[in-house]
């Protein structure tokens, strides 16, 4: 059993290392235009902990809730079977609204038994209420994060439904742009709520495109928003990676990683605006690089970021209620602007 020690404003769980921080403002007035939506970010780390950049990214922004990644469950390689994975730890936590959130690989539904499926709503939900014991909520809603395919979408729904039972939780699910264009064939989840993730749009790839946002792809997509049978929110990115190349073939994506890293590392010459080349072989972030090896980096503008708002506002019908960005960490924080995010939630309504 875990003791709470309130100290100076601050709570501390002991045996947990939990430490919970104020995250404070109200939110601004809404336009005319209509409701404003509330800015909030995913936090998809382990381990939970925020430093000064992040915390003045909660507290400038006004946020009130955050979307946080409890946990991911995939087919364990040994038992064959679907386990919980990066369990997140935390030596800190906000005291605005958590909503927590779990990611499901899509095999985990592939072939699932009723009996399967009955059994994982349970295991998760019981991990879930542990979790939220270990911090002291009660969160009223739940996320989940999984990208079902026509195969699969029986046996996930099922979940979805089996969870509602078990938790009576308002429950949100993430929507990819197919599945928004598609709902006949990819099918409608049984949620509140859904989350459009406007990202992730393209392959990873050695060519120039970005695959973490491309208008024209998006284009495609963007004019069934309006028609999706549920209410939805959007996410946003915000964050970068590099994409390791070889022979034109790619070999790492290198998560947390942008321009910044290798801009004055000299084994690296910058070769185009968004492309480095090994000018010798040396190891980086825990990554080998050969001679001849390239870098991509892929990161979002600011340009973009109003774009994709735009975009999304024509063609939305109703207002979002949340504006998330993906996700909240310093690499991401320190490439724009502090009140990027509430500019951008002006431009939603």
């Amino acid at each position: 059993m875990q003791i709470g020690i309130v100290k100076n404003g601050y709570r501390t769980i002991v045996g947990g290392a939990l430490v919970a921080l104020l995250c404070v403002g109200t939110l601004l007035p809404s336009c005319s235009n209509g409701p404003r939506p509330e800015v909030s970010f995913y936090y998809w780390k382990s381990r939970f902990t925020l430093g000064s950049t992040e915390r003045q990214a909660l507290e400038s922004n006004n946020v009130q809730k955050l979307y946080v990644r409890y946990f991911d469950v995939d087919i364990h390689p040994l038992l064959g079977r679907a386990t919980p994975l990066a369990v997140v730890k935390g030596d800190s936590l906000p005291r605005c609204t958590i909503i927590p959130v779990v990611f499901i690989k899509n095999r985990v539904f592939d072939g699932a038994s009723p009996l399967e499926v009955d059994s994982l709503s349970q295991k998760v939900a019981q991990l879930v209420g542990k979790i939220n014991q270990n911090y002291g909520i009660n969160p009223a809603e739940m996320q989940f994060d999984c990208d079902w395919t026509v195969k699969t979408k029986d046996a996930y729904f099922e979940f979805l439904k089996k969870y509602r039972a078990l938790t009576r939780q308002t429950l949100s699910a993430t929507i990819r742009l197919h599945q928004v264009k598609y709902p006949k064939k990819t099918g409608v989840p049984p949620i509140d709520r859904g989350v459009l993730m406007y990202y992730n749009m393209g392959k990873i790839s050695a060519d120039s495109r970005c695959s973490i946002y491309d208008r024209e792809n998006a284009q495609k997509y963007i004019s069934s928003v309006g028609s999706y049978p549920l209410p939805l929110d959007i996410a946003l990115p915000i964050f970068t990676w590099g994409i390791q190349i070889r022979q034109n073939m790619v070999v790492h994506l290198l998560n947390k990683m942008n321009d910044g890293h290798f801009a004055n590392d000299p084994h690296f010459k910058k070769v185009a605006s968004n492309r480095y080349r090994v000018s010798e072989p040396c190891f980086k972030g825990g990554y080998y690089f050969k001679q001849g090896d390239e870098v991509k980096i892929e990161t979002i503008s600011d340009e973009e970021l109003n774009e994709m708002a735009k975009d999304i506002r024509q063609n939305l019908k109703a207002y979002p209620q949340n504006l998330i960005f993906y996700d909240l960490d310093s690499i991401n924080i320190k490439q724009y602007e502090i009140k990027v995010y509430q500019k951008l939630a002006n431009r939603m309504r």
